[in-house]
């Protein structure tokens, strides 16, 4: 799910709202060990308004500089945009593990970082941590009783879409790990299959393409035909003096 929380805090950030992104779990014991894209199952952060919020008090693009008493002096600091594994503050930081591709979402979450970002290439990204064992199991990455691991905070003046590919300790099993890929947006929640196009879907259902074409609508344009102005037709023209 992706929730709206920049409601709850006062701020001088108008016109930012601040999303949280959770994988909704089954079981307390579910255990979130990593979150990850690549060229088969994209990873992306996708905001209509494009940049993300991030404090200059907050380095890194985690949560672990979130400190209450850096925050009793800049409250805006609670309101930075980051990735996690459960941990919203770093009283409570778990050390995070990342590895990247041709692609570095985490830019996306430091000072001057800037914003939207996709994964899409062969050798991906990730950020993990390792499975602490049920001997732990207040882990921040465990669901816990609210059934639900917080995955990121985004802070943005658009609407926000969060693809991601995570692997899951059902019940706090090793053996029983389970890869999904999820996609959840602010505008509706959601959980689904992969949604590979980032941008916009036209009338006939093609990832950013050219919309319906002359008069045909979404049906080929016969072999041979084209538009009476001599323009090449975008499918199946031959001959651009046909008409």
């Amino acid at each position: 799910m992706i929730e709206e929380v920049a409601a709850r805090w006062n701020s001088t950030l108008d016109g930012m709202r601040t999303y949280r992104v959770y994988f909704q779990a089954e079981h307390p014991l579910d255990y979130v060990s990593a979150v990850a894209g690549s060229q088969e199952y994209p990873w992306y952060a996708h905001s209509t308004e494009g940049g993300f919020y991030n404090h200059p008090f907050n380095a890194g693009w985690g949560a672990q500089s979130i400190l209450e008493a850096l925050v009793d002096i800049e409250p805006d600091l609670v309101r930075d945009s980051y990735l996690t594994l459960g941990f919203d503050q770093g009283e409570d930081a778990i050390e995070l593990s990342s590895v990247t591709g041709n692609v570095d979402p985490f830019q996306a979450f430091v000072p001057d970082g800037g914003g939207n970002f996709v994964v899409n290439d062969l050798l991906g990204s990730a950020y993990y941590h390792p499975f602490p064992g049920l001997d732990n199991p207040d882990h921040p990455a465990f669901a816990g009783d609210d059934l639900r691991v917080l995955l990121a905070q985004i802070t943005t003046p658009g609407e926000l879409a969060f693809q991601c590919q995570i692997q899951v300790f059902r019940e706090g099993n090793q053996q029983n790990a389970e890869v999904l890929y999820v996609r959840r947006t602010s505008e509706q929640p959601e959980e689904g299959a992969l949604d590979e196009c980032v941008g916009e879907v036209d009338e006939c259902g093609v990832c950013n393409g050219p919309g319906a074409v002359f008069d045909c609508g979404c049906s080929e344009i016969p072999e041979g035909n084209c538009d009476c102005e001599g323009t090449v037709a975008l499918w199946g023209c031959t001959n651009a003096l046909a008409c």
